[in-house]
């Protein structure tokens, strides 16, 4: 994240048309590089994600910490989310109470359930998953409203939770095989998820002077390519060096007191 920050700072400050106001002003920067809450993200749009990660992080270390006490405070803090979510927060609770962070609580259900050995139709499970998913980004695409944007979140989560257990299951069984080319897209995933938004509003940009000289479908490729090739160069690059890296590094002394 703060490679991609590093990179996008200098654009922001020597190419203005890049800004939208706000982008180099101190308390931006500072609350980038340290994913702090934050009513906006002007300098990388994608990072409201690991604002919450941070929070949700921040709790774990809690739960590890002094596990009865965090684990009370997780699951209140969990359910203050869900019931929060009914209402209109005004910034800064609407970020601590947010409808995503219920998100967490499917992520950690499905690892609890794979740790325990739950396996019941892992393929049922699967199939499940990507079709809830599938129709429920097929309903927004045709612009019909579903109750609210917290229901969406939530169906979401739900479809990518039972995608992620029962491929899991599938995987452990050895009944689904993952192709090496999948596997190193998943590998690179965060990086293209870092990127990607960035390099698409650029190649728009040089896109956007072949309209009409090229059909809409295939600008519309090119540009997603693009920015999927950005990041696969990221995380070969940049990313997997880091990784190497912070591996190679002596692990902490853990204090048996």
């Amino acid at each position: 994240m703060w490679c991609v920050i590093a990179i996008l700072l200098p654009v922001f400050i020597f190419v203005p048309s890049f800004c939208k106001g706000g982008e180099t002003a101190a308390w931006t920067i500072i609350s980038a590089f340290l994913a702090l809450p934050s009513e906006s993200d002007l300098l990388l749009s994608v990072e409201w994600t690991l604002r919450h990660e941070v929070l949700f992080y921040s709790i774990v270390g809690l739960v590890i910490w002094k596990p009865r006490i965090g684990a009370v405070f997780a699951f209140i803090w969990v359910m203050s989310s869900a019931i929060g979510s009914a209402f209109t927060l005004a910034y800064p609770w609407s970020f601590f109470f947010s409808s995503y962070h219920l998100l967490f609580a499917f992520g950690a259900a499905a690892a609890t359930a794979f740790s325990r050995g739950f396996n019941k139709l892992p393929i049922t499970m699967f199939v499940s998953g990507v079709a809830l998913f599938a129709a429920t980004w097929t309903v927004l695409c045709l612009r019909i409203p579903l109750q609210s944007s917290v229901v969406t979140h939530w169906i979401y989560g739900l479809g990518a939770t039972l995608v992620i257990l029962g491929a899991a299951n599938l995987e452990r069984s050895r009944t689904l095989h993952v192709p090496r080319a999948v596997v190193f897209l998943g590998e690179a995933s965060y990086s293209i998820y870092l990127v990607h938004l960035p390099v698409i509003s650029a190649a728009s940009k040089l896109v956007k002077k072949l309209d009409g000289k090229a059909p809409d479908a295939l600008l519309f490729v090119a540009t997603a390519v693009i920015a999927l090739d950005a990041g696969i160069i990221f995380h070969i690059a940049i990313e997997k060096p880091l990784v190497g890296l912070m591996q190679g590094l002596p692990a902490p002394q853990v204090s048996s007191g």
